[in-house]
């Protein structure tokens, strides 16, 4: 899928609340062991439908354990409030970051 790259600055904290998976690149690579593509299907399929017009949904990687072989954290959240299900929550700091838009979403 092409994608079309910028970045952004985030002012201020942001809490964001959505499922977490802690995975590896060799697990999502090889297929076996991959959790990534369930975690957004649960995403879009138990939270997506409580989002509104100005929610923002993020794809948050950290916890990195090592380098690229080692285990990291993936979340995919909403800056909503989610109070009908089961979910975890992660503060985005202050910073700069990339985004990754799909170019179908542009």
């Amino acid at each position: 899928m092409e994608q079309h790259i910028n970045s952004i600055n985030v002012s201020e904290i942001k809490s964001l609340s959505g499922f977490k998976v802690r995975t590896c690149n060799a697990n999502e690579m090889s297929g076996e062991g991959a959790q990534i593509g369930h975690l957004w299907q649960r995403f879009y399929s138990e939270i997506a439908p409580e989002l509104t017009s100005t929610s923002q949904v993020y794809g948050v990687y950290t916890h990195y354990e090592s380098d690229v072989i080692g285990d990291f954290d993936v979340y995919a959240c909403t800056n909503t409030p989610i109070n009908t299900v089961e979910t975890e929550s992660v503060d985005l700091a202050a910073g700069h970051y990339l985004r990754f838009i799909p170019l179908c979403l542009i």
